[in-house]
């Protein structure tokens, strides 16, 4: 491997005016030794892998190279686009040299047939593991769909993406390009910005919206439905900072229904 592939094209201008330019310290530095570690296992890698031995384990920083498109997750592995190019066109290259070399063979005499076979065997053992291990990635290079991402695409912040994404699997909705696209022509259709309507779905545990509905008076004090006139609780999460006020029934049925997904409620005084 070493001796095949000892280097990968790197641009100054790509890495200096890419969007690596807008993370963090850690996440430059995790990038830095993922594309190396990348390169040397021919572009298969495990999120897993990766986060142990490139990210110290932190989450965080891996989730900022993907969110950032500096490397993508496609299924449970790691893809890092500029590289795999890189290694498919030395995949190409090594067979039309493999092809020639087979037809300059075919034009020595037979005392030298014994030698041809030995190497022949041995390049296709090797060349056989490289394939299957590239074809295992190729395999997965259209990407599943990505509810989350195109959340952040339409303009969503990511926290609220992240709370939401977590109430419509507790309300086991399906998270497909359909249900998106769906949900992205009714925004469109709104006068709420998408923000606004994913803070009030969070709140009311929607699964989904529609563009004819009126939030007038969700988030305001004085227009919370509140027919018994309960304590209203202020209170954020550990996933979305945004400060908000419930009736406390409404608060602790919130709790009730997401409690299987991660989430800690802090009460504001």
């Amino acid at each position: 491997m070493a001796k095949e592939l000892p280097y990968y094209k790197h641009e100054p201008s790509e890495w200096l005016e890419g969007e690596i330019q807008i993370c963090s310290d850690a996440a430059i530095v995790c990038f830095t030794n993922l594309k190396d570690g990348y390169w040397l296992k021919l572009g298969v890698m495990s999120y897993a892998f990766a986060l142990h031995k490139y990210c110290r384990r932190d989450k965080s920083v891996l989730q900022e190279l993907i969110s950032n498109g500096i490397v993508d997750l496609i299924d449970d592995n790691i893809s890092i686009s500029f590289l795999d190019k890189q290694l498919n066109e030395f995949q190409e290259t090594s067979e039309k040299r493999r092809s020639a070399a087979n037809k300059r063979w075919g034009n020595k005499d037979t005392d030298a047939s014994a030698l041809q076979d030995i190497c022949k065997s041995n390049a296709i053992r090797e060349e056989k593991i490289r394939e299957e291990k590239r074809k295992e990635i190729n395999n997965k290079k259209n990407p599943a769909f990505n509810f989350r991402k195109s959340l952040i695409g339409l303009g969503a912040k990511e926290e609220l993406a992240t709370e939401w994404i977590t109430v419509r699997k507790n309300r086991k909705a399906t998270n497909s390009k359909t249900a998106f696209d769906n949900f992205e022509n009714e925004v469109k259709k709104s006068k709420y910005n998408i923000n606004e309507i994913l803070k009030v779905c969070v709140i009311k545990s929607w699964s989904g919206f529609k563009s004819s509905w009126d939030f007038e008076g969700v988030i305001d004090d004085k227009a919370i439905e509140n027919p018994s006139n309960e304590e209203l609780i202020t209170f954020n999460s550990n996933v979305n900072p945004t400060v908000f006020k419930l009736p406390k029934s409404q608060f602790l049925k919130l709790q009730e229904d997401n409690k299987n997904g991660g989430y800690k409620y802090k009460i504001i005084a």
